[in-house]
């Protein structure tokens, strides 16, 4: 369906990826993200939303781009220490978008 819709003669792996809707760009603070994430979880149980609350609210998510600091998102921690999470929030939602 996507290859027909995009007009493509092959498809190709990143091709699954594009949309085939425009999506809007979408802005979000930091609070509004966390609000998102704990409200996503949910499902998970309590359990697994007190451990994620505890996340925010002890410090355990560094969030923001600093020098030096690698893009992405990693995990790190030890059984003597807190799970540790590097992020580069910057607010908004990304749309992925077929390069030429």
């Amino acid at each position: 369906m996507k290859k027909r819709v995009l007009k493509l003669d092959q498809i190709h792996f990143y091709d699954l990826y594009v949309n085939l809707v425009d999506v809007p760009e979408r802005h979000y603070t930091f609070e509004e993200a966390r609000q998102l994430v704990l409200a996503g979880i949910k499902p998970f149980g309590e359990d697994y939303g007190n451990v994620m609350k505890q996340a925010f609210e002890s410090r355990w998510i560094d969030v923001y781009e600093n020098k030096g600091k690698r893009s992405g998102a990693y995990n790190a921690g030890s059984y003597l220490s807190a799970p540790y999470v590097l992020l580069n929030f910057k607010g908004g939602w990304r749309r992925l978008h077929r390069g030429a």
